[in-house]
């Protein structure tokens, strides 16, 4: 199961203080997800909201993978590489 979406959802929520879609209609918020309809506060940055832009997209195919997110820019400033994927389950244990 991928769930690079609800990343995306997390990330947006997180950053912004609010979640990305939200209505008290139902039915307009599952048209609104359908649409990808939301809208990034003004205060945050060019790297995050490529990032979440990769992540809230409706269609898994075109939604970015774990390998991208892992290699985004934004996730690795001061980095001087992504970190490995064995090293990332080590420090989870």
């Amino acid at each position: 199961m991928r769930t690079e979406l609800s990343m995306g959802v997390i990330l947006f929520a997180l950053l912004c203080g609010y979640l990305p879609f939200d209505n008290a209609n139902v039915t307009q918020l599952y048209q609104q997800i359908l649409k990808g309809d939301y809208t990034f506060p003004s205060h945050l940055s060019e790297g995050s909201k490529s990032l979440i832009s990769m992540l809230l997209v409706r269609d898994p195919a075109k939604r970015a993978t774990m390998e991208q997110v892992r290699n985004h820019p934004w996730l690795n400033v001061g980095y001087a590489k992504p970190p490995e994927i064995a090293a990332l389950a080590v420090a989870a244990e």
